[in-house]
């Protein structure tokens, strides 16, 4: 398993639950209780202990999942700082030599 596949299943799972028509997870912006995530059917005003342990493991959880999204943003060699143009300048000469050396 790859960071490339580990960083598109955490975008693919925050899309389906938090963005996507019918999501599930709201961002209610730290508005309930301090807690930034709820879910959908969680607005009632008086909740379980069950539904507040859920909604506590629920922003654990998406920290954790931002946490590691933004370290495979961070140091994935996709995502790295690319090498300066003159790298590739001497590659670009061969490919235009053989370019113009094609007799039409």
């Amino acid at each position: 398993m790859s960071l490339s596949n580990i960083q598109s299943k955490i975008e693919t799972l925050l899309f389906n639950y938090l963005i996507k028509e019918g999501h599930i997870i709201e961002d209610t912006g730290y508005s309930y209780n301090y807690k930034r995530y709820t879910f959908i059917d969680l607005h009632s005003i008086y909740k379980s202990t069950f539904d507040l342990k859920t909604i506590d493991f629920l922003n654990d959880s998406m920290d954790l999942i931002a946490d590691i999204h933004a370290y495979i943003k961070m140091n994935h060699q996709s995502n790295m700082i690319k090498p300066p143009l003159e790298e590739y300048q001497c590659d670009m000469d061969i490919m235009n030599d053989q370019i113009d050396s094609i007799q039409l």
